[in-house]
């Protein structure tokens, strides 16, 4: 399995980078075309581990009501320093998930200046020229040290930190803010996103779509978050959060995880961009 999610994400260009500490196959980098369109997603390196045992794999099943998941989060020993000599030495924007602590750390310090001194903040102050994103579908247990060095935290209603049972969006910005986050986007599914940014706060409205399945819609909305923040700077969070919103629309407009990305809505929205 492992193989073959490495060949598919070669396929579209994804630089793939194997980071487990304890060996397994080094995966391909993509060469000819796919090295080229990996090239020119600048700033979107990804680093991705595997072994020779099976990856992680999360179950989900789709009902009219819902759906459930059945899921672990990453449980493979992984060092940084394998990955540390492949990573671009710029990058236009890293987003992180958490899943694997180690990977996400070396990820946010990606470009932070070395600093001296005993300050044991200094390395928290010392900000790289890009942005760093945090994919907050639920809380982790290890993310306390690395909410530190995330700049824009975009999170999930599920997201409930320590010592919140069901909090509301206030809640989690407030415990966001006191780890130096000004900068917080919870989705609600259907209902309007909400935000806090840098003293304000507001709602998106979501457009009502019909819908062919979730899946993957918060993946491809913090995707295309990342992919538009890149772009356009971060002085515009509802531009940035409606054109994350479309992104997501269409991608739960077909079955299955690709077939959307094919669509002629997504080429229009991407191209008013």
């Amino acid at each position: 399995m492992a193989a073959f999610l490495a060949a598919d994400l070669a396929s579209v260009g994804v630089n793939v980078v194997d980071a487990t500490a304890r060996g397994g196959t080094r995966l391909p980098t993509p060469a000819g075309p796919d090295r080229a369109a990996a090239d020119a997603g600048r700033g979107q390196a990804r680093v991705r581990d595997t072994v020779q045992g099976a990856p992680a794999v999360s179950s989900i099943i789709e009902h009219p009501d819902g759906r459930m998941v059945a899921s672990t989060n990453a449980r493979l020993d992984a060092d940084p320093a394998l990955a540390a000599g492949r990573l671009p030495g710029s990058v236009g924007v890293v987003l992180i998930d958490g899943h694997n602590p180690s990977l996400a750390r070396a990820a946010l310090t990606l470009g932070v200046p070395d600093v001296g001194g005993e300050d044991p903040f200094a390395r928290l102050e010392a900000r790289p020229p890009h942005p760093r994103i945090l994919d907050g579908g639920s809380w982790k247990d290890w993310l306390a040290p690395l909410l530190g060095f995330v700049d824009v935290a975009v999170v999930s209603e599920d997201f409930a930190p320590p010592l919140f049972a069901r909090p509301h969006g206030q809640q989690v910005a407030d415990f966001l803010r006191g780890f130096g986050i000004t900068r917080t986007v919870r989705t609600r599914g259907e209902r309007p996103v909400q935000y806090w940014w840098d003293g304000l706060c507001g709602e998106v409205p979501v457009r009502e779509v019909t819908g062919a399945s979730t899946m993957g819609a918060g993946d491809a909305f913090h995707g295309a978050f990342a992919w538009a923040i890149e772009r356009a700077g971060d002085q515009e969070p509802e531009r940035l959060i409606r054109f994350a919103s479309a992104v997501a629309a269409v991608s739960v407009s077909s079955f299955g995880t690709r077939q959307w990305l094919d669509s002629p809505k997504l080429a229009k929205i991407v191209r008013g961009w």
